[in-house]
């Protein structure tokens, strides 16, 4: 979590800092000077809560209408800027102003509340048909921390790439609600939610769908053209993870010239390239051989664990299964684990 709250040097402003110290929670937060506008709207790419306190006099309101369009919730004083859209969505806390204790209070209450970073409520998926509608879930319940791996299995047709697809934002439930870091992607708008996915969210598919013109390194790195241009910073983190896959030898062959294991390898990269709070995998066994298989099951929780993002792979696989830290099984368009539903994951 990385809260982010700018002001300048006052007691206001030491009272805050003492207080978030004495709770713990210092690490967690990133402290702002004066930085120039096109700064302050580049720190909303890395951040997870906002706050512009009153002790800072500059007009804030941007910032706020900018954070909120990217899902990021905001903690500011009662007066400030868009407080009644905060109040009304509920995309934020408004707290008494010029109190740094109750600010502070807000900010470690919203951490801890974020600190459960997926939570699938009550979730239903229907299709219309010309007789009656479809239903394929049926009140899925599911909750996840950091770090967290689970494996869904289940026969073809039961639910789970539906399942997969909604929590990746490539299709929307009937009904029940879906909140990653404390955000609700499907109020946002297209671009909002096209960014909010490229920051949080990252893919492995079944086939690797790597660009057949482009090499190793430039597949892993087109992730990065949704932000903008790629920087030199980008291209050493691609070559990073490369190394990471056991591809450092392989930056700049084209996917004809790689073997399926070191298609799926890079794929496994380019999933990582944006640091994304959670990874979805969609049979990313599928088309390999069972020695491979292992290795990329491996490769997969070893990559993302070390970064503390979640995952959830869809598999028929119960050795690949296996090797995550629970398992459910999708039943009737329902999840569940030894015989029974699952009421709260």
């Amino acid at each position: 979590m990385r809260p982010v709250t700018w002001a300048r040097t006052t007691k206001w402003f030491t009272d805050l800092q003492e207080r978030i110290t004495r709770d713990g929670l210092a690490k967690q937060f990133l402290y702002i000077g004066e930085v120039d506008l096109r700064g302050k709207l580049a720190f909303l790419d890395s951040i997870d809560i906002l706050s512009v306190p009153t002790a800072y006099q500059e007009a804030k309101g941007m910032f706020v209408l900018e954070a909120l369009a990217r899902g990021i919730p905001v903690v500011q004083p009662a007066h400030g800027s868009f407080r009644e859209l905060i109040y009304t969505t509920g995309a934020g806390v408004l707290v008494p102003p010029n109190d740094p204790q109750k600010l502070a209070e807000a900010l470690a209450e919203l951490l801890r509340d974020m600190a459960t970073s997926l939570q699938v409520t009550d979730l239903h998926k229907e299709y219309p048909t010309p007789t009656q509608p479809l239903v394929v879930l049926r009140g899925i319940n599911l909750a996840l921390a950091p770090g967290d791996s689970l494996a869904i299995l289940g026969p073809s047709g039961s639910g789970k790439s539906t399942l997969l697809n909604i929590l990746g934002t490539l299709d929307t439930p009937t009904t029940g609600k879906v909140a990653l870091n404390g955000a609700d992607p499907f109020s946002l708008k297209p671009a909002a939610l096209a960014h909010f996915c490229a920051h949080n969210i990252g893919f492995v598919f079944q086939d690797h769908h790597l660009l057949p013109q482009c090499t190793a390194l430039e597949n892993i790195l087109l992730t990065k053209l949704a932000s903008g241009k790629v920087t030199s910073d980008d291209e050493n983190r691609g070559k990073d993870l490369l190394s990471k896959v056991g591809l450092t030898d392989r930056v700049s062959h084209l996917p004809s010239e790689l073997s399926g294991g070191e298609r799926q390898r890079i794929a496994i990269a380019r999933a990582l390239m944006n640091k994304p709070t959670l990874l979805l995998c969609d049979e990313p066994t599928g088309n390999l051989d069972s020695k491979t298989s292992a290795t990329i099951g491996q490769l997969i929780l070893d990559l993302a664990t070390a970064n503390n993002t979640m995952i959830i792979t869809v598999t028929h696989s119960p050795h690949l299964a296996s090797i995550f830290h629970s398992q459910l099984h999708m039943q009737d368009g329902q999840l569940i684990r030894q015989g029974k539903r699952e009421a709260f994951a």
